[in-house]
């Protein structure tokens, strides 16, 4: 197929999390021709596209709060004077979904472009619409999306959610193996062995949010502060007061006061933060394929998180770390004793997570997914 000088917009929430996660896909198109549109919500997020060679930039006021009528409005403005001049469009995550399908509704049929829709995960919203029994996001999504677009997932569990829902044909969606880790990343050293008297730590990595399990967590370390069990705990993200199950800086700060952890913030380097962790922890209540337990275990460390979707599929369980229910602080608690207490243990899961991780975290394997989702072969118009 030719694809020089053909036209792909990809719409997503935050350039700046787009750009740290997801710009290979944008790098791989351009590579094969394709000239390549990013519109991006978000005003003012810090957008490191400069390491990216991708010139066309768009931002949308399309912010993750509530954007107002004006805001939709502008954005599907903006929306489908692009996709009118677009052969394939891509919209990533649950609001440039619902934005982008308006916009791309109202234009003429013999003009729209190819359409596909990524869920990196379903999200704090969606997940909980999908579990109420009336909820005005799941018919919205089922009118615009049902037969209308391809979809590709992160996990088998969101491809069933979203099937069953009705939101989308079982034959429209694709399930692929997450965003992935770079070559240079896998190609990384393992993490030194800890000298003895070396207090044991347990790294969360990710938003300051509930629905992450941040909560979850400190309920388990208050625990094991009644058992007397020496551990120490650092989190490494920063707050998110968009976000419904938002936790405060205020409680953050109390938790500190109480001992429980050390707050780095936001990291933007976390590989050194990695050196320092004995385990890493995830309580999520839902993922896509979350990157802090891939790029871990590439690393060597155990992991702990929940048997949730998402999570439950980036690990081996008793081989390279261990699941927990959700929302089960004493689980959670003795699954981190486990290991604080087991060095033999410790060594033989992380030396299985580094070979896990080598085989199952390709980013190719993902791009190569990507390209035949989203680029995939159609007629000119």
């Amino acid at each position: 197929m030719q694809t020089e000088n053909r036209r792909l917009t990809i719409v997503g929430h935050e350039a700046g999390a787009w750009a740290n996660h997801r710009q290979r896909t944008a790098e791989r198109a351009q590579s094969l021709g394709w000239r390549v549109t990013l519109l991006m919500g978000g005003a003012g997020d810090p957008v490191p596209l400069a390491a990216t060679n991708i010139i066309n930039y768009e931002s949308l006021p399309m912010s993750r709060g509530k954007s107002g009528p004006i805001g939709l409005i502008r954005s599907i403005r903006v929306l489908r004077h692009h996709l009118k001049e677009s052969d394939a469009v891509e919209f990533v995550t649950v609001k440039p979904i619902l934005f982008g399908m308006l916009a791309w509704r109202m234009i003429s049929p013999n003009r729209r472009p190819e359409v596909t829709v990524t869920f990196a995960g379903l999200g704090t919203m969606m997940d909980a619409a999908l579990r109420q029994r009336f909820h005005p996001i799941v018919p919205a999504m089922r009118a615009l999306l049902r037969g209308q677009a391809g979809v590709l997932v992160e996990n088998p569990d969101d491809a069933a959610s979203l099937v069953q829902a009705e939101i989308v044909n079982d034959g429209d969606v694709v399930v692929g193996p997450g965003v992935g880790l770079s070559a240079e990343w896998l190609a990384l050293e393992t993490n030194a062995g800890f000298p003895d008297g070396h207090d044991f730590t347990i790294l969360y990595v990710g938003r300051l949010i509930g629905s992450k399990g941040v909560v979850d967590l400190i309920d388990a370390l208050r625990v094991l502060k009644t058992r007397d069990t020496p551990v120490r705990a650092l989190l490494a993200g920063s707050l998110d007061d968009r976000n419904p199950s938002a936790v405060s800086e205020a409680e953050v700060r109390h938790w500190e006061a109480e001992g429980l952890v050390e707050w780095l913030g936001h990291v933007s380097d976390l590989l050194p933060v990695y050196r320092r962790a004995d385990i890493v922890v995830l309580p999520s209540h839902r993922e896509g394929r979350p990157r802090s337990l891939m790029e871990a275990q590439a690393l060597g460390i155990p992991v702990i998180a929940t048997d949730v979707p998402g999570c439950r599929q980036v690990i081996a369980p008793n081989q390279t770390g261990l699941l927990v229910p959700p929302r089960n602080a004493g689980a959670l608690a003795d699954a981190i004793e486990t290991l604080s207490s087991d060095r033999l243990t410790r060594s033989r899961y992380g030396a299985n997570a580094r070979k896990w991780a080598q085989i199952e975290f390709r980013e190719d394997a993902f791009l190569d997914v990507w390209e035949r989702t989203v680029l995939r072969t159609r007629k000119h118009h």
